[in-house]
C-alpha cells in the first residue's frame, strides 16, 4: 500500500492545534520560571557593579551578540526589563496577542542571554530555538484569550502543517534529546515543554472521550454586562469546554429569576442542576479537558466561602473591570495562521539551519557553516539536532576563594559560614552543588583558561560585596581564587585534590 507524498508529509511534520496550545503554555511557563530565578541575581549578572560590567562585556562579546539589556548598567533597569519580560511571558501563556507576545518573548530572551554569556547552559539555546518558531505558528488557535475573544472563529480543523511546524518538530526532538542529556534543573523543564509537540490528534480525542467532554453545559450571563460576556467566553475557551452553550440569562425565565435573586451568573449542568457563584465555576471545572483533575480538590467545602467572596468582589466592581477589559480585551478580528510571507521566512530559516547542520557533519563544505554562523548565532538558533555537549560545570572540581581580613584572619569568601579548608570532601558532597545552577556555570567557566580574563572581574566583585557589609578589622584586604581539581587515577585509587591558584587580588586596588 502506498501513501501520497502529501499524506506522508502531513503525518510526519503536521501538528495538532491543541498540541500547539499546550506547548505554548508549557514553554511560556518555563520562560517565566527561568526569569524568576534570574531576578535574585540581577545586580550580580546584569549590572555594572556585578561580575560583567558593560565595558568588559563590549570588549569580549561577539559582534553579532546584540543586547538591549546592555543599554544601561543600573540594576533597576535590568530588573525593569526582566519584569517586562515576565509580563510578556504571561501574555504568551494566556495567548493574548500571542504572535506578538511570542516574538517579544523571543527577542527579549535573546537580549538577556547575550548580556552575560558566561552563565548560560545548553538549555538556554534550546529555549531560544523553541521560542523562535512560535510566531510562525497558530499557537493561539486553541485555549487562548485570542481564540475566546476573536470576532472571527479560529480554524475548525485541529490539524496544521507548515514549514514552521516542520522546524518546531525537529527542534522539539532536539530539545527532548538534549534535555535528557543535561542536568535535571537545566533540561527537564524544556524536555517537558517540547514533549507535547509530538502528541497527535487521536490522543486529544481519546482524552476528550475519557472525560466525557461532550457533556452540554449552559452558561448564563447578564446581557447588560459586557464584562460578564467576556468572562464566560474566556472561561469556556481556557477551560476547554467547546460544548458549553453561552446564553444571556434574560432569555431563560429560570436563569433570569436565579440571576436576579442571587446577583449571580448561572451554570446549568448536563443533569439540569443550576449552580451559582463559586459553585458555578466548580461545575465548569468538572467537565474541563485540561483541568478536570482539579475538580475533586476545588469542590471541597473549605473553598466555598472564599470563592463566593471573590465572586462578590468582582460583581461589586464589574464596572471597573468592564472599563479595563474594554481597553485590554477587545472583541476584534484575530489572525491565527501565519501568512505566506511569514511562512516563507520560516522556510528560509529552516533551510539555513539544515544547511549549517549538513556543513557540520560533512555533506556540505565547512565554509557554508562559517558563512551562516554570524546570522544564526545572532538569533541564537544554532542547530540543535543532536544532543548538546556536556555543560562546562560538569568537570570534577570547584572554586575556593580564601581571603585575608584586616585583622589577619582568613575566611572562605564564597562560604563564610564554614571554616576555611583546602581539603573539602569530594564533590558533589558540598562545595560543587552549593551554588545555584547559573553560578555553577559561571564558576566552572572561570576555571577554564579561555576565560582567565574574567577572573579579576569576579575577584573585584567579591571584594566589593564583602566590604560593603563589613567594617574595620573585618574588611577584606586580599583574595585568592583557587581551583581545587579532583583527579581520579586510572588504577581506581582514591581521587586526589590538586590546588591551582588562578588569581591573587588586592581588594584595595
Amino acid at each position: 500500500m502506498t501513501f501520497p507524498l502529501s499524506t506522508l508529509w502531513r503525518a510526519v511534520f503536521g501538528v495538532d492545534l491543541r498540541t500547539l496550545a499546550l506547548f505554548r503554555v508549557l514553554l511560556a511557563g518555563a520562560v517565566a520560571l527561568d526569569l524568576g530565578r534570574r531576578l535574585a541575581d540581577t545586580a550580580a549578572f546584569y549590572g555594572d557593579a556585578g561580575v560583567l560590567p558593560r565595558d568588559a562585556w563590549a570588549r569580549g562579546v561577539e559582534p553579532w551578540r546584540w543586547s538591549l539589556h546592555a543599554a544601561g548598567g543600573e540594576t533597576w533597569l535590568a530588573g525593569l526589563l526582566i519584569g517586562l519580560q515576565l509580563l510578556v511571558a504571561l501574555a504568551l501563556l494566556l495567548g493574548w496577542r500571542a504572535r506578538l507576545s511570542a516574538l517579544l518573548t523571543f527577542l527579549l530572551l535573546v537580549s538577556l542571554q547575550n548580556r552575560n554569556p558566561l552563565i548560560l547552559s545548553p538549555a538556554d539555546n534550546l529555549m531560544a530555538a523553541l521560542l523562535f518558531w512560535s510566531p510562525f505558528l497558530p499557537i493561539s488557535a486553541r485555549w487562548s484569550v485570542d481564540a475566546a475573544l476573536a470576532a472571527n472563529p479560529p480554524p475548525a480543523d485541529h490539524r496544521h502543517l507548515s514549514w514552521a511546524s516542520a522546524g518546531l518538530l525537529l527542534q522539539a526532538l532536539a530539545a527532548i534529546a538534549g534535555g535528557l542529556a543535561l542536568r535535571p534543573e537545566q533540561g527537564a523543564l524544556l524536555a517537558l515543554a517540547a514533549l507535547p509537540v509530538l502528541l497527535r490528534g487521536w490522543a486529544w480525542d481519546a482524552a476528550a472521550r475519557h472525560l466525557a467532554h461532550g457533556r452540554v453545559t449552559r452558561i448564563y450571563y447578564d446581557r447588560d454586562c459586557g464584562f460578564c460576556r467576556k468572562s464566560v467566553l474566556l472561561l469556556r475557551t481556557l477551560l476547554a469546554l467547546p460544548q458549553a452553550e453561552i446564553r444571556p440569562a434574560q432569555d431563560s425565565a429560570r436563569a433570569d429569576a436565579l440571576m436576579q435573586a442571587h446577583y449571580s451568573w448561572v451554570v446549568v449542568d448536563a443533569e439540569d442542576r443550576a449552580h451559582l457563584k463559586w459553585a458555578a465555576f466548580v461545575a465548569l471545572l468538572r467537565d474541563s479537558l485540561l483541568f478536570g483533575g482539579l475538580y475533586r480538590l476545588v469542590r471541597l467545602p473549605l473553598w466555598n466561602r472564599p470563592g463566593d467572596a471573590l465572586y462578590d468582589f468582582v460583581a461589586r466592581h464589574r464596572g471597573r473591570f468592564a472599563a479595563v477589559t474594554a481597553a485590554l480585551l477587545p472583541e476584534d478580528a484575530r489572525r491565527f495562521e501565519a501568512g505566506p510571507a511569514l511562512q516563507g521566512v520560516a522556510a528560509a530559516h529552516l533551510a539555513l539551519a539544515l544547511a549549517w547542520s549538513l556543513g557540520a557533519i560533512g555533506p556540505l563544505p565547512d565554509a557554508v557553516g562559517a558563512a551562516l554562523a554570524p546570522y544564526l548565532r545572532a538569533l541564537r538558533i544554532e542547530p540543535q539536532w543532536n544532543a548538546p555537549a556536556p555543560p562546562a560545570g560538569r568537570d570534577a572540581g570547584w572554586l575556593l576563594a580564601p581571603g585575608r581580613l584586616a585583622d589577619g584572619s582568613e575566611v572562605d569568601v564564597l562560604r563564610p559560614q564554614r571554616p576555611l579548608s583546602y581539603d573539602y570532601d569530594r564533590p558533589p558532597a558540598a562545595p560543587a552543588q552549593e551554588a545555584p545552577p547559573r553560578w555553577r556555570e559561571y564558576r566552572a567557566r572561570l576555571r577554564q583558561a579561555e576565560y582567565a580574563g574574567h577572573r579579576p572581574l569576579y575577584a573585584r566583585y567579591l571584594c566589593r560585596q564583602w566590604n560593603s557589609a563589613a567594617a574595620g578589622d573585618r574588611r577584606l584586604q586580599t583574595l585568592k581564587l583557587v581551583h581545587l581539581l579532583e583527579r581520579t587515577p586510572p588504577d581506581g585509587r582514591a581521587p586526589a585534590l590538586e590546588q591551582r591558584v588562578l588569581l591573587r587580588q588586592d581588594c584595595d586596588d
